[in-house]
């Protein structure tokens, strides 16, 4: 998880996660993806058996972590033939324009590499120079610099990437708008919402329509 350690999950939200990761293990292989162990931090409740029905393995309670364990072999297991191989596609397709457009010839190797590290940093939440330069080599007074000696302030950069990704996922993809906005960092909807119609002057749903 990429949630700050302070961050207490409520014991419904950890059998919920737990339940849809399995879940999804299994319609994305096609196999039976039952995990090995499962260990949960919070007491269990008065009756256990519904858990454990579900998950079908050993469960531990008042554990130091909450913890889904597989075996390894589930990773040999391609991705289930029925699944919608025409998105994946057209995602592998995007993700290829991306890195292509991400690693531009006239950039400096530094520069691609902070682009390339906010592009892969903007699902996580708020992106910060000093989280980025570590992936460029730089020190975060070295990138400040650099980025300054080219007439780029790092926020403006960030916001560039963001508008750009905006632009394809909803040009090439069928992400629901909530989806975009996570994928971009924006805390919600409405965020993301404000943000490009400060770039285009128009709704994100209007860009979509247009591009349709």
């Amino acid at each position: 998880s990429t949630m700050p350690a302070n961050i207490e999950v409520s014991h419904h939200q950890a059998e919920l996660d737990f339940s849809h990761t399995v879940t999804l293990a299994t319609l994305l292989t096609g196999a039976e993806a039952r995990p090995q162990h499962v260990s949960f931090k919070h007491a269990p409740a008065s009756d256990t058996h519904v858990v454990e029905a579900f998950f079908q393995c050993p469960v531990t309670w008042h554990a130091e972590v909450d913890s889904l364990r597989f075996a390894t072999a589930l990773l040999d297991h391609p991705i289930n033939p029925g699944a919608d191989t025409a998105s994946q596609k057209a995602l592998e397709a995007l993700c290829a324009q991306q890195l292509n457009d991400i690693q531009r010839n006239e950039d400096p190797e530094w520069l691609m590499a902070t682009r390339t590290a906010i592009a892969n940093a903007l699902p996580q939440g708020p992106v910060l120079i000093r989280d980025i330069a570590p992936h460029t080599g730089k020190s975060t007074r070295q990138l400040q610099k650099l980025l300054s000696d080219r007439g780029l302030s790092f926020r403006a950069l960030v916001d560039t990437i963001r508008s750009e990704l905006a632009e394809r996922y909803l040009k090439n993809t069928d992400l629901s708008l909530v989806e975009i906005a996570i994928r971009l960092g924006f805390s919600e909807q409405s965020a993301f919402q404000r943000a490009y119609r400060r770039w285009s002057n128009k709704p994100p749903g209007q860009a979509r329509r247009t591009h349709r």
